[in-house]
């Protein structure tokens, strides 16, 4: 395969499948700050979320709910989604008080600590403190 001549700006948005846009959206809103990227409209069917004014999430609403978590050749379970955390100890215990479904947190030397969160749809979204400071 050759590389092509034009190669992506960046990239815009993900979608997700959720059941209910709204409950979807109220919880990136209070978990991770996230806002609106436009006024919802419910016959749109979906939601779109922006993060840091750089990506957005979309909350598409579907009557299926595939997983999109998977397990790496390790056995450690992956998401598609990551969220860098600058205080990530904190963050663990506020969604831990508030009843939020998260995995144990881990820490790897060359990887910093992270944890798995999931969203109402059990969506497993990637929570990472960023680089440990050996490794940067």
């Amino acid at each position: 395969m050759q590389q092509t001549k034009v190669t992506p700006f960046q990239i815009p948005y993900l979608q997700l499948p959720v059941k209910d846009p709204v409950r979807s959206a109220e919880f990136y809103q209070k978990i991770f700050g996230m806002e609106f990227s436009f006024p919802y409209n419910p016959e749109d069917g979906a939601a779109y979320m922006m993060y840091r004014d750089n990506v957005a999430v979309g909350l598409i609403e579907c009557v299926e709910i595939p997983s999109f978590d998977f397990m790496n050749k390790k056995g450690e379970r992956q998401a598609v989604l990551t969220f860098e955390i600058n205080d990530i100890h904190t963050f663990y215990k506020e969604l831990q008080t508030q009843g939020i479904e998260t995995e144990e947190m881990t820490f790897k030397p060359d990887g910093g600590y992270n944890f798995i969160v999931r969203d109402p749809d059990g969506h497993a979204s990637h929570v990472w403190g960023g680089w440990p400071e050996e490794v940067k």
